[in-house]
């Protein structure tokens, strides 16, 4: 590579010198720079989600009136929850009873509020918790959410 350099003429080593400046330079915008910038974009966008889902919660949970724990009663967690679902005008897409007694359930689209009552109705009437759940705003309107969760009866305490 020297020799090939030592036969250019100044001029023309000149031209190879800035011409891999500018090489260098591209590289380390593109490995270095870019990346960190992005980066910050990145976390400043996941910081505005955040918020905005702590918002949805907060609003709908303070729609939802205080849970007050009902004694647990009999019958179905499946009946329970599609029962309670239907008196709060939540649809629901998908209800399937599991073996050990538990209900995996998929409601929406429906406004949050509605969503958090049908959680508290079935905990408040009906000795119902929620297992797991995970509530999505939906892509089309940011105002409504769906929502997949699992049900199971409170267990009675000795």
């Amino acid at each position: 590579m020297t020799r090939l350099l030592q036969k250019l003429n100044p001029r023309e080593r000149l031209f190879v010198a800035v011409g891999g400046a500018a090489i260098a330079l591209m590289a380390a915008l593109q490995l270095v720079a870019l990346p960190l910038l992005n980066w910050r974009a990145r976390a400043i966008e996941r910081a505005a989600t955040a918020q905005e889902g702590y918002r949805l919660v907060s609003r709908s949970a303070a729609a939802v009136a205080p849970v007050r724990a009902a004694p647990p009663t009999s019958g179905p967690v499946r009946a329970a929850v599609a029962e309670t679902a239907a008196a709060l005008g939540v649809t629901l897409t998908f209800v399937n009873a599991r073996p050990d007694g538990s209900v995996d359930s998929q409601a929406g689209p429906v406004a949050p509020e509605l969503i958090y009552a049908l959680f508290a109705a079935l905990e408040a009437e009906h000795g119902i918790e929620i297992q797991s759940a995970d509530i999505v705003r939906v892509p089309d309107d940011p105002n409504l959410v769906q929502a997949q969760a699992v049900f199971a009866r409170r267990p009675e305490s000795s």
